[in-house]
C-alpha cells in the first residue's frame, strides 16, 4: 500500500513553484519504491534536511522566454546583472522538480530582477 505522502512526494507537479519541506523527513521504503516507479530519483539534502523525490522534466533545457512554455519554470541559474533586469532575455526550461538551488524566473521574455533560492 502506498501512502498519500508517497504519492504527494513523487507525483508530477503541474508547475514547479513550491518546494518540499526540507525539515529532515526521510522517505520510507514505500516512498522510495513509488518515486522510482514514477521515474524519479530519491535524493538526500543531508541528515538535517532529509530526503525527497527528484523528477526530471521532459522539456528540461529547452530555450524559453516564459514559464508558460515549460512544464516547470523558465529559468536562469546564474546571476543576472542588475542593469539587465527587465530587458529582453531567454532562459531554459527547469531541469528537475524540486530544483534545489538558486534561479531567476524569466517572465514575458524579460530578465529576472534577482534569484530565488530554495534552501
Amino acid at each position: 500500500m502506498v501512502s498519500a505522502l508517497a504519492i504527494a512526494a513523487c507525483a508530477p507537479q503541474p508547475k514547479a513553484g513550491d518546494y518540499p519541506d526540507w525539515s529532515g523527513k526521510h522517505l520510507s521504503k514505500e516512498q522510495v519504491a513509488q518515486c522510482r516507479a514514477d521515474g524519479g530519483k530519491p535524493k538526500s539534502r543531508g541528515e538535517a534536511h532529509g530526503e525527497y523525490c527528484e523528477r526530471r522534466y521532459p522539456d528540461a533545457g529547452k530555450r524559453c522566454t516564459d514559464s508558460s512554455q515549460c512544464q516547470g519554470k523558465c529559468m536562469v541559474e546564474e546571476f543576472v546583472e542588475p542593469q539587465a533586469a527587465g530587458k529582453p532575455f531567454a532562459g531554459k526550461c527547469q531541469p528537475v522538480y524540486p530544483y534545489p538551488g538558486c534561479f531567476g524566473e524569466v517572465v514575458n521574455g524579460r530578465a529576472p530582477e534577482g534569484l530565488f533560492c530554495s534552501h
